[in-house]
């Protein structure tokens, strides 16, 4: 299949996944891909789309998607210096520091803007990213591998 066809159906999959499970990132684990293999031309064409699209449904305060994906970029680039980018192990610890970051950055962005959290749902959500992202990760990349990895990238 067409990477581009591939990113766009992946796109709408994953806006109804958001949909349906608030709180879930479910553009992370194509973003680690996409660094995995080295796909920086797709990555810089569709991370501002991903954003976007983010920002516009409101699942998180204003803002913080950016922040969102420049942690995960710097996690994963510093992480690529202990283990190989493609280890179990290091998208396991991706999740963690992902369910952590969502934790820290939706608290620090909540009461720069003046909204109230509950901590509780904060917590619950942020242990569902840690353990959702490995799995979407798995999901993904074993989809991934099938279907574009060896197509001519757009």
């Amino acid at each position: 299949m067409h990477a581009f066809l591939w990113w766009l159906a992946y796109t709408v999959a994953a806006v109804w996944i958001q949909r349906a499970l608030p709180g879930l990132d479910a553009f992370g684990p194509a973003v680690v891909i996409l660094l995995q293999e080295r796909r920086l031309r797709q990555l810089l064409w569709l991370l501002p789309c991903w954003i976007l699209l983010q920002e516009g449904m409101g699942s998180a305060p204003f803002g913080t998607m950016i922040l969102w994906y420049a942690g995960l970029v710097v996690f994963f680039v510093l992480g690529r210096w202990l283990f190989e980018s493609r280890n179990v192990l290091f998208v396991f610890f991706i999740g963690v520091f992902m369910g952590g970051w969502h934790f820290l950055l939706l608290s620090g962005m909540a009461v720069l803007q003046g909204l109230a959290l509950d901590p509780q749902r904060l917590a619950w959500d942020s242990v569902q990213q840690a353990v959702a992202f490995p799995l979407g990760w798995a999901a993904l990349y074993t989809l991934y591998v099938r279907q574009v990895r060896n197509v001519v990238a757009v």
